[in-house]
Protein backbone atom coordinates (compact mmCIF):
# COMPACT_ATOMS: atom_id res chain seq x y z
CA UNK A 1 0.00 0.00 0.00
CA UNK A 2 3.14 2.38 0.55
CA UNK A 3 4.54 1.68 -2.08
CA UNK A 4 1.55 2.72 -4.56
CA UNK A 5 1.25 5.84 -2.55
CA UNK A 6 4.49 6.69 -2.89
CA UNK A 7 4.17 6.24 -6.88
CA UNK A 8 1.58 8.39 -7.18
CA UNK A 9 2.79 11.06 -4.95
CA UNK A 10 6.17 10.78 -7.93
CA UNK A 11 3.88 10.84 -10.76
CA UNK A 12 1.59 13.80 -9.33
CA UNK A 13 5.32 15.56 -8.96
CA UNK A 14 6.47 14.87 -12.23
CA UNK A 15 3.47 15.99 -13.82
CA UNK A 16 3.44 19.52 -12.11
CA UNK A 17 7.22 19.71 -13.16
CA UNK A 18 6.39 19.82 -16.74
CA UNK A 19 3.50 22.09 -16.43
CA UNK A 20 6.47 24.33 -14.34
CA UNK A 21 8.15 24.20 -17.58
CA UNK A 22 5.37 25.23 -20.20
CA UNK A 23 4.90 28.42 -17.54
CA UNK A 24 8.43 28.64 -17.64
CA UNK A 25 9.12 29.19 -20.96
CA UNK A 26 6.15 30.98 -22.34
CA UNK A 27 7.24 34.14 -19.89
CA UNK A 28 11.00 33.36 -21.22
CA UNK A 29 9.36 34.03 -24.96
CA UNK A 30 7.69 37.18 -23.86
CA UNK A 31 10.22 38.70 -22.45
CA UNK A 32 12.48 38.26 -25.78
CA UNK A 33 9.99 40.34 -27.29
CA UNK A 34 10.31 42.71 -25.45
CA UNK A 35 11.29 46.26 -26.91
CA UNK A 36 15.03 47.30 -24.84
CA UNK A 37 16.07 50.98 -24.45
CA UNK A 38 17.73 52.27 -27.05
CA UNK A 39 19.04 55.37 -24.90
CA UNK A 40 22.15 55.21 -22.65
CA UNK A 41 21.96 54.99 -19.22
CA UNK A 42 23.41 58.07 -17.38
CA UNK A 43 25.70 57.34 -14.42
CA UNK A 44 28.11 59.30 -12.03
CA UNK A 45 30.96 57.97 -13.82
CA UNK A 46 29.95 60.03 -17.32
CA UNK A 47 29.40 63.62 -15.27
CA UNK A 48 33.00 64.78 -15.13
CA UNK A 49 33.27 63.70 -18.55
CA UNK A 50 30.37 65.84 -19.85
CA UNK A 51 31.52 68.49 -22.03
CA UNK A 52 28.01 70.44 -21.89
CA UNK A 53 27.46 73.96 -20.10
CA UNK A 54 24.88 75.75 -18.29
CA UNK A 55 22.61 78.01 -20.53
CA UNK A 56 20.81 80.93 -19.11
CA UNK A 57 17.28 81.27 -20.72
CA UNK A 58 17.50 85.12 -20.49
CA UNK A 59 14.23 85.17 -18.33
CA UNK A 60 14.80 86.89 -15.00
CA UNK A 61 13.19 85.01 -12.18
CA UNK A 62 9.74 86.96 -11.19
CA UNK A 63 10.28 88.20 -7.56
CA UNK A 64 7.99 86.91 -4.92
CA UNK A 65 5.76 89.69 -3.32
CA UNK A 66 5.82 90.65 -0.14
CA UNK A 67 3.15 89.68 2.81
CA UNK A 68 0.50 92.06 2.79
CA UNK A 69 1.12 94.77 5.62
CA UNK A 70 -1.00 94.77 8.76
CA UNK A 71 -3.57 97.43 8.38
CA UNK A 72 -4.82 100.10 10.93
CA UNK A 73 -8.08 98.26 11.96
CA UNK A 74 -6.11 94.58 12.46
CA UNK A 75 -3.09 96.53 14.27
CA UNK A 76 -6.06 98.12 16.53
CA UNK A 77 -7.85 94.90 17.16
CA UNK A 78 -4.61 93.06 17.96
CA UNK A 79 -3.73 95.83 20.60
CA UNK A 80 -7.45 95.50 21.76
CA UNK A 81 -6.88 91.58 22.80
CA UNK A 82 -2.98 92.25 24.12
CA UNK A 83 -5.20 94.69 26.49
CA UNK A 84 -8.12 92.87 27.85
CA UNK A 85 -5.74 89.82 28.04
CA UNK A 86 -3.13 92.46 30.18
CA UNK A 87 -6.66 93.64 32.21
CA UNK A 88 -7.38 90.25 32.97
CA UNK A 89 -3.76 89.16 34.21
CA UNK A 90 -3.60 92.18 36.41
CA UNK A 91 -7.57 91.28 37.73
CA UNK A 92 -6.26 87.45 38.67
CA UNK A 93 -2.85 88.86 39.92
CA UNK A 94 -5.12 91.48 42.24
CA UNK A 95 -7.55 88.79 43.51
CA UNK A 96 -4.39 86.82 44.59
CA UNK A 97 -3.25 89.13 46.31
CA UNK A 98 -6.27 90.13 48.56
CA UNK A 99 -6.87 86.28 49.25
CA UNK A 100 -3.38 86.14 50.61
CA UNK A 101 -3.79 89.16 52.63
CA UNK A 102 -6.92 87.17 53.78
CA UNK A 103 -5.55 84.28 54.57
CA UNK A 104 -2.55 86.24 56.29
CA UNK A 105 -4.50 88.52 58.72
CA UNK A 106 -6.42 84.91 59.98
CA UNK A 107 -3.42 83.89 60.74
CA UNK A 108 -2.43 86.58 62.46
CA UNK A 109 -6.00 86.52 64.74
CA UNK A 110 -5.28 82.89 65.06
CA UNK A 111 -1.88 83.85 66.43
CA UNK A 112 -3.48 86.20 69.31
CA UNK A 113 -6.43 83.80 70.00
CA UNK A 114 -4.24 80.63 70.43
CA UNK A 115 -3.44 79.85 74.02
CA UNK A 116 -0.99 76.75 73.57
CA UNK A 117 2.71 78.84 73.17
CA UNK A 118 3.99 76.06 71.62
CA UNK A 119 1.99 75.78 69.21
CA UNK A 120 1.96 79.27 68.68
CA UNK A 121 5.60 79.60 68.34
CA UNK A 122 6.22 76.46 65.88
CA UNK A 123 3.16 75.82 63.43
CA UNK A 124 1.11 79.35 63.43
CA UNK A 125 4.64 81.14 63.49
CA UNK A 126 5.66 78.67 59.99
CA UNK A 127 2.30 79.08 58.65
CA UNK A 128 2.28 83.30 58.77
CA UNK A 129 5.77 83.20 57.26
CA UNK A 130 5.33 80.90 54.70
CA UNK A 131 1.98 83.19 53.69
CA UNK A 132 4.11 85.93 53.89
CA UNK A 133 6.43 85.01 51.53
CA UNK A 134 3.55 84.13 49.43
CA UNK A 135 1.98 87.58 49.44
CA UNK A 136 5.54 88.93 48.63
CA UNK A 137 6.00 86.81 45.19
CA UNK A 138 1.87 87.79 44.23
CA UNK A 139 3.05 91.18 44.83
CA UNK A 140 6.42 91.10 42.75
CA UNK A 141 4.44 89.55 40.11
CA UNK A 142 1.61 91.87 40.23
CA UNK A 143 4.10 94.67 39.60
CA UNK A 144 5.66 93.44 36.93
CA UNK A 145 2.73 93.27 35.42
CA UNK A 146 1.57 96.54 35.69
CA UNK A 147 4.70 97.85 34.59
CA UNK A 148 4.66 95.66 30.89
CA UNK A 149 4.16 98.18 28.43
CA UNK A 150 1.37 98.04 26.64
CA UNK A 151 1.66 97.00 22.85
CA UNK A 152 2.31 99.30 19.87
CA UNK A 153 2.83 102.25 22.79
CA UNK A 154 4.55 104.97 22.43
CA UNK A 155 3.94 106.43 25.78
CA UNK A 156 6.36 105.48 28.72
CA UNK A 157 4.95 103.40 31.34
CA UNK A 158 6.05 106.04 33.81
CA UNK A 159 4.35 108.87 31.87
CA UNK A 160 0.68 106.71 32.06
Amino acid sequence: MKTLAIALTLAAFALSLSGDEDAVRAAKEQKAKRKNSTSRVITNADLPKAKGKVVDSGREMTPVPPPPAESSLERHEAARRAELVAVGQIAAANRLVQSIETELASIEKSYFDESDLDRRDSEIVRRFEEAGERLRRAREALEVLRQKPEPNSEVPPETR
